[in-house]
C-alpha cells in the first residue's frame, strides 16, 4: 500500500493491514510509556496519576466511545453508503456540537465536586495524595473534551473507510505521554498530566487534518435531525453499557488504593500490557470490518455478514491461541522485562505476574467480545450488550469485593474479575448471534479450529520451553552475562518467542493453509 493510498478509502484487508501495523506501534510506544513511568516516577506518585485517569476515561467511555461505535458509525456508513455525503457532513457537525455541549456541563460540575469523589473513591489514599488526585483529575478532564472531538471526527473518516488519521493518532498521543513520562522526572507528575491534555489535542488535530480533506469543516449546529435522534436512541443503552465498564474500573481503582503502594500501578500497567494482543488483532480487524458489516446489515445480506465475520472469528483464533500459550510461558520474563527495568521491587513483581497471568487466560473471549459486540451495534441492537454487560459487570464486582475486602488478596484477584466477566460476555454473544442466525460457526468448525492451532501452540510451548532452558544453560559458561541483567534477560525472551513462532508457522504452513491464505492475500478485501 503506497504513501498515497494511505489517504484514501481503503478496503478491509488494506484497512486491517494498516490497523494492525499502527496498534502495533502504538502498543509498543505505550508498553514504553509505562516503562518510563515506571522507570522515573515514584510508585505512590504513579497510584495517583493512575487514579485520576478513571474519572475522565469515565466520562469518555460514558459520552463518547460507547456512542461512537454502537451509533455513530452505522448511522454516518449508511449514509455515506447510499451517496449522501453531505448529510454525513451535517450530521456530523450537529453530534460534535451536541456532544462539546454536554462534555463540557458535565466537566464543569465534576471539576466542583472532584474533592468529594475523590475521598469516597479513594479513600485508602492519605490526605497529602487525595489532594493531588483531586487536582490531577480536574486537569485530565480537559482531555475528555478534546477526545470527544478526536472520535466523532474518526467516526466519519470511519465511514469513508478512511483509517490513516485513526490509525496515527494513538502513535501521537502515546509520544507526548512518553515525553512527559521523561520530564516527570525532574519535574513531577504535573508536567506528565500536562501532555496528556496535549497529547490529547494532537489526536484530535491529526485527524481533523484529514476530514478538511473531505469537506469537514467544524461548525455550532444543535439542530436535532432524525439522525441525531437515531444516534441518541441507540447510543443510551451502549452509554450505559460503557458506564458498567467505567464502574467495574473504578471499583477496582477504588480497591486497590487500600492496598499495597504501587497496586495501581500494577494492575493498570498489567491491564495494558494484556490488552496489547487484543488491540493488536481483534480491535484492528473489528474496526476495519465493522463498516463492511453494517452496509451488509443494511443492505440485508446477512449470509455474507455471517461468512466474513465467521473469516474474522477464525483468523481472530488463529493468532491468539499461540499469543495466549506464549504469554503464559513467557509470563516471568515479561513482567520482570516489563516493570523490573523500573526498579520495582519483587514483592510488586510478583504480585504482577500473578495479575498478568490471569489477564492473559481471558485474552480470547476479552478478543471475541470486541469482535461479536460489532454484530449488535451493526443491526442497531445496543440494548442485549447493555443487559450483557450489567450481569457479567455485577458478577465482576462481587468476585473482586469478596477476594480484596474478605481474603485480602492482590489486585491479581482484579485479574480474575475480567477474565471472569469477559468470558460470561463470550458465552452468551456466541448464544445470542447464533440463534439470531447472524454467526452460522457450528460446533464442529469451531473445535477443528481449536483442535488444529491448539497443537500448534503446544508444539509452540515446547519449543519456547526447551529454548528457554537451553538459553539457561548457554549462560553458565558466560560469567556476568545472564537472565539477572536485563541485556541476558532481553536476548533469552525473544530467543525463546522466536523460535516457538517460527515453530507454530512452520506447522501452520501445513495445518493451517486457509487462515494463513486469508492473512496473506485479498479474501478480506471485499467485505465477503
Amino acid at each position: 500500500m503506497g504513501l498515497p493510498s494511505l489517504f484514501r478509502s481503503q478496503s478491509v484487508r488494506q484497512a486491517s493491514t494498516l490497523l494492525a501495523i499502527t496498534a502495533l506501534l502504538s502498543n509498543g510506544l505505550g508498553l514504553m510509556r509505562n516503562l518510563v513511568f515506571y522507570r522515573f516516577i515514584d510508585k505512590g506518585q504513579l497510584d495517583v496519576y493512575f487514579a485520576s485517569f478513571r474519572i475522565a476515561d469515565f466520562i469518555l467511555n460514558l459520552l463518547i466511545i460507547g456512542a461512537v461505535t454502537s451509533a455513530v458509525i452505522p448511522v454516518l456508513s449508511e449514509l455515506i453508503a447510499n451517496q449522501k455525503e453531505g448529510e454525513a457532513r451535517r450530521v456530523t457537525n450537529q453530534i460534535f456540537s451536541w456532544a462539546s455541549l454536554a462534555i463540557l456541563v458535565l466537566i464543569s460540575i465534576l471539576a466542583a465536586i472532584m474533592p468529594w469523589l475523590v475521598s469516597h473513591l479513594f479513600y485508602g489514599f492519605d490526605a497529602a495524595r487525595q489532594l493531588d488526585t483531586v487536582f490531577l483529575s480536574r486537569i485530565l478532564l480537559i482531555q475528555a473534551l478534546f477526545f470527544s472531538w478526536s472520535f466523532i471526527i474518526g467516526a466519519l473518516l470511519n465511514g469513508y473507510r478512511r483509517f490513516t488519521s485513526y490509525a496515527l493518532a494513538p502513535l501521537v498521543y502515546n509520544i507526548a505521554l512518553i515525553v512527559g513520562g521523561v520530564l516527570a522526572n525532574q519535574h513531577g507528575v504535573k508536567i506528565l498530566v500536562l501532555l496528556v491534555v496535549v497529547g490529547a489535542f494532537g489526536h484530535f488535530l491529526i485527524q481533523l487534518v484529514e476530514a478538511w480533506r473531505i469537506g469537514f469543516i467544524p461548525r455550532i449546529d444543535l439542530r436535532l435531525s432524525e439522525e441525531v435522534k437515531t444516534v441518541a436512541r441507540l447510543m443510551v443503552p451502549r452509554s450505559l453499557s460503557q458506564g458498567m465498564n467505567q464502574i467495574v474500573l473504578l471499583v477496582y481503582t477504588s480497591l486497590a488504593s487500600g492496598l499495597t503502594a504501587g497496586s495501581i500501578a500494577i494492575f493498570s500497567g498489567m491491564n495494558d500490557l494484556q490488552t496489547t494482543p487484543t488491540v493488536i488483532i481483534a480491535n484492528s480487524l473489528a474496526t476495519a470490518v465493522f463498516p463492511a458489516l453494517a452496509t451488509q446489515v443494511a443492505s440485508e445480506k446477512w449470509e455474507e455478514m455471517s461468512h466474513l465475520l465467521t473469516k474474522v472469528i477464525r483468523v481472530s483464533l488463529f493468532l491468539l491461541l499461540p499469543t495466549l500459550v506464549m504469554s503464559l510461558v513467557l509470563r516471568a520474563q515479561i513482567v520482570r522485562l516489563y516493570i523490573g527495568i523500573g526498579h520495582t521491587n519483587w514483592e510488586l513483581t510478583d504480585i504482577a505476574i500473578a495479575t498478568f497471568t490471569w489477564f492473559i487466560i481471558g485474552i480470547i473471549p476479552s478478543s471475541l467480545v470486541v469482535i461479536l459486540a460489532r454484530v449488535f451495534y451493526a443491526t442497531k441492537d445496543t440494548k442485549t450488550p447493555l443487559i450483557i454487560t450489567s450481569v457479567s459487570a455485577a458478577c465482576g464486582i462481587v468476585l473482586s469485593i469478596i477476594g480484596i475486602r474478605y481474603f485480602h488478596s492482590t489486585v491479581a484477584t482484579l485479574a480474575v474479575s475480567e477474565t471472569l466477566i469477559a468470558s460470561v460476555q463470550c458465552v452468551l454473544y456466541l448464544v445470542i448471534l447464533h440463534r439470531r442466525n447472524h454467526l452460522n460457526l457450528s460446533t464442529q468448525l469451531l473445535s477443528h479450529i481449536t483442535l488444529v492451532s491448539g497443537v500448534g501452540s503446544i508444539l509452540l510451548a515446547g519449543a519456547t520451553w526447551l529454548t528457554l532452558h537451553a538459553v539457561d544453560y548457554a549462560y553458565t559458561f558466560t560469567p556476568g552475562f545472564g537472565t539477572e541483567k536485563v541485556l541476558g534477560l532481553l536476548v533469552q525472551t525473544f530467543l525463546a518467542a522466536g523460535v516457538g513462532m517460527l515453530v507454530y508457522f512452520g506447522y501452520s504452513s501445513i495445518r493451517n493453509k486457509e487462515e494463513l491464505s486469508w492473512l496473506q492475500s485479498k479474501v478480506l478485501s471485499r467485505g465477503r
